[in-house]
């Protein structure tokens, strides 16, 4: 620049460069207390990392019953709870006061039913047992608040052991280096054996512990003892046999049946009414 004699040049042209404002999105979550209260929702996506144990089979349990994962990586979890954090987000702009939580549960109930989980997998870790132990115990009404501690971890390890019996894994590297874990088919199956293992847990001597499976059985039970004129059975014996038909190892037939045949040998006069009406 070609400067005259006397005249003042302006001063320079300074750029400015204003930067992007940041958006900041909220959603509900409840306080200590359960009262809704307006937070970041960047900051509860930073907190995945500190989620509370009921919190993470929260979205374990999801992740298996409606999504059909076998066994959910953390990575998954944690692509499902910012997915939650969005869906909240969306209904903050909405006006609804709606948490994470509440989208979780709406998408529950808005999901196919469950038909169960196929697992071909061998090893099971802490979460993906709990889990599935939960998910069960929902299934059949088990009272979840009746297994301790030791109850959790003796199931990790039989439910562990029953699948490496009956299945195979096998570790080898493809062409390009790239390790594979290779699972072999397997007859093992997850709910049937976890099942099993809650229904053992079942206390028969305490019919207000029996699950609300065995309980809708047990009236079943009840009315065909009383029926035809049984009343020697202990309640603990009643209870067994409810838990044999939830369970799936008795029919409710057969047992109208035998209590039937067994009725005509104390009441003979009775016993052509009660072979064509046991």
């Amino acid at each position: 620049m070609t400067h005259i004699p006397g005249h003042v040049d302006p001063p320079p042209v300074s750029t400015f460069v204003i930067p992007n404002k940041k958006t900041i999105t909220y959603i509900w979550m409840p306080d200590a207390k359960g009262n809704l209260i307006k937070v970041e929702s960047s900051k509860i996506k930073d907190s995945f990392a500190s989620l509370p144990q009921d919190a993470v089979l929260a979205l374990q349990e999801f992740l298996i019953t409606v999504e059909g994962k076998t066994q959910p990586t953390r990575g998954q979890r944690q692509a499902l709870w910012n997915s939650l954090i969005n869906g909240a987000e969306t209904a903050f702009k909405d006006g609804k006061k709606q948490t994470p939580w509440d989208v979780l549960k709406i998408s529950i109930e808005s999901s196919p039913a469950a038909t169960g989980m196929s697992v071909s997998y061998t090893q099971y870790d802490r979460i993906t047992s709990d889990a599935t132990l939960n998910k069960i115990a929902k299934d059949i009404g088990f009272d979840l608040t009746l297994l301790t501690e030791s109850d959790r971890v003796d199931f990790l390890k039989k439910i562990s052991e029953e699948a490496k019996s009956s299945g195979k894994t096998v570790q080898k590297k493809n062409k390009q280096g790239i390790v594979e874990t290779v699972y072999s088919p397997t007859t093992f199956s997850a709910p049937a054996f976890t099942e099993s293992y809650l229904w053992a847990k079942v206390n028969l001597g305490d019919a207000t512990k029996l699950p609300s499976k065995a309980i809708t059985a047990l009236t079943s039970v009840k009315q065909i003892l009383r029926g035809n004129g049984i009343d020697y059975l202990s309640d603990a014996e009643v209870s067994k046999i409810a838990v044999s038909i939830a369970s799936g190892k008795e029919d409710i037939n057969t047992i109208k049946t035998q209590f039937a045949d067994e009725a005509s040998k104390y009441y003979p006069l009775l016993a052509s009414r009660l072979k064509t009406n046991p």
